[in-house]
């Protein structure tokens, strides 16, 4: 009986049948496309991409074909830019809204906003410009050295949104140093190397905290608008794909490495668009 199975010619059509199939399914999942988060922060500070790297990927990799790639150049990061396919894009909605006004006429480089960073269930920061000279006002502090981290023109157009908000005249430039952190840019004020400082608000919150002695004699002379937290971004939001590498990210903050990759890019979480603080321009544009 057992001849007669194994000599049958269906029998052997149907082994070959099946192995095909098998390597078939083993082939196309081996070419599926992989589907990159890319990521530029000039305002996060990265000691080491390769790290950041490894632990977002081996998230990423037990949830499917998906890959994280960090950059530390502007440039490099617009190049990938201008490759409108199924890959997601995390950047500071200062960049988005940059990016977006020099791709008008290009609609398929236009990006859509999907979710924005969240530290503690909110969307948004501020930044404070501070000081421990006593009795300094605004407009004396805008021309002494003014010490902040980040991107630089990001800084200088936060200076003329202060000098603005209080009818003062805005500038080309500023007395302006660059420093690592803010963390940074507040010490540099406390040790006399700058005599204002230009930080997030939860930083000069938290170093008022842990420093009381050394920030006894600080203080915040204005405060920004509200900033959004950094966004993901896509040109392809109808894309299955895209749908499924969201609902991935959106689970980060309920496992234990999700946890520890968000908060190497400064995050607690993320919101959807809609469910954001709507103060920044993009959440309005996302809802039209």
């Amino acid at each position: 009986m057992l001849k007669r199975i194994l000599g049958s010619k269906r029998f052997f059509r149907s082994v070959r049948a099946f192995v095909a199939g098998m390597l078939l399914s083993l082939c196309t999942h081996s070419l599926q496309a992989t589907s990159f988060l890319y990521f530029y922060n000039p305002n996060v500070t990265v000691t080491n991409y390769n790290d950041l790297k490894s632990l977002i990927d081996v998230y990423l990799a037990s949830e499917g074909n998906y890959q994280f790639q960090p950059f530390d150049n502007q440039q490099n990061f617009e190049n990938v830019l201008l490759d409108p396919q199924p890959h997601l894009f995390m950047l500071t909605s200062y960049q988005y809204e940059q990016w977006n006004e020099r791709v008008q006429e290009r609609p398929d480089l236009t990006l859509t906003p999907l979710l924005v960073g969240a530290i503690d269930g909110q969307s948004t920061y501020s930044k404070v410009l501070t000081s421990k000279t006593a009795d300094i006002d605004l407009k004396t502090a805008l021309s002494k050295r003014i010490a902040f981290s980040g991107d630089r023109a990001v800084a200088l157009k936060i200076l003329n949104e202060l000098a603005m908000q209080a009818d003062l005249s805005i500038r080309d430039n500023y007395n302006v140093i660059e420093v690592p952190k803010d963390l940074d840019a507040l010490m540099s004020v406390t040790f006399g190397v700058a005599q204002v400082a230009l930080t997030a608000n939860t930083i000069y919150e938290q170093f008022k905290q842990r420093n009381s002695k050394q920030s006894e004699d600080l203080k915040v002379l204005a405060e920004s608008a509200p900033i959004s937290l950094p966004i993901v971004t896509t040109y392809l939001k109808n894309s299955q794909d895209i749908s499924s590498f969201i609902e991935i990210l959106e689970k980060m903050q309920s496992t234990e490495q999700g946890q520890e990759a968000l908060g190497m890019l400064g995050l607690t979480g993320w919101l959807k668009v809609n469910a954001a603080v709507p103060n920044s321009a993009w959440v309005e544009i996302a809802r039209e």
